[in-house]
């Protein structure tokens, strides 16, 4: 088979998977599709593996341009990626549907990511993509499962009232609820992949730090309370973390006494 017979074989399952009216989940406004990097593995395309590349990335290019359609190549070598990742910044057709404006702050928080001067803050949104729910949604979780009705209120209210029910168990009841989601996602990844080394977050659950784990390939520092190697990475967690259900911040009650029980 060569490369063009695969490029080939590929458009027409993007192009069925297309036909076939897949709604988006989590979100999403057109459904995602993951593809891997065909034929690089034990395919018997070495040879032409930098070309291979080029048409795959093609492919699926074309594909999101004639559909409603968004595709994730996923390529398990260090060297494929940097391929990808290379042929995709030398096209202008990548950037395309994105403004100038928005390109220019991209290639700006880019530059910064690479001299080592960015810092992420990550919030609930990261998470959705990989199955967690929103700040709402996990309150709307907790009232279902406590039969509280209180949708009127603030979020802090609601967490109060939350709190004021499960009493001890809030934190528990909060971990429970996370705990379907045992992968990271999309934006997990591409945030982990800056190489960022300081790493603040409002969210409880583990997946960021499972992704950074991969990018960095060395462990990462879980704040407060693990040690952190001189430039090694690190993640703080504001508002606690679902390996210790007692630190999680949920209600208004934990936001007034945070500078008492979370300062410096």
């Amino acid at each position: 088979m060569a490369a063009q017979d695969l490029a080939a074989r590929l458009a027409g399952a993007l192009r069925e998977i297309a036909e076939a009216g897949l709604e988006p989940e989590h979100g999403r406004p057109h459904p995602l599709v993951a593809v891997p990097a065909l034929g690089t593995g034990g395919g018997g395309f070495d040879a032409v593996r930098g070309a291979l590349i080029d048409l795959l990335l093609q492919t699926c290019q074309d594909a999101v341009d004639g559909a409603p359609l968004d595709v994730a190549v996923v390529a398990k070598h260090p060297a494929d990626y940097s391929a990808f990742q290379e042929i995709r910044r030398r096209r202008p057709a990548a950037g395309r549907d994105v403004s100038p404006e928005l390109q220019d702050a991209a290639a700006e928080l880019a530059a910064r990511a690479r001299q080592g001067e960015l810092a992420l803050f990550l919030g609930a949104g990261v998470g959705i993509a990989a199955g967690l729910p929103s700040w709402d949604g996990l309150l709307r979780r907790l009232e279902r499962r406590t039969g509280v009705a209180a949708d009127d209120l603030a979020p802090l209210d609601r967490g109060e009232l939350l709190r004021r029910e499960l009493g001890g168990s809030v934190g528990e009841a909060v971990v429970s609820e996370l705990a379907g989601a045992g992968r990271y996602g999309l934006a997990h990844a591409a945030l982990a992949a800056l190489l960022c080394t300081e790493t603040v977050t409002t969210n409880y659950d583990a997946l960021y730090e499972l992704a950074a784990l991969d990018a960095f390939q060395r462990p990462v520092s879980v704040l407060p309370g693990a040690p952190v190697e001189p430039g090694g990475p690190w993640v703080l967690k504001m508002h606690g973390d679902v390996a210790h259900p007692e630190s999680i911040v949920l209600s208004r009650s934990d936001v007034v006494a945070y500078d008492a029980t979370h300062g410096p």
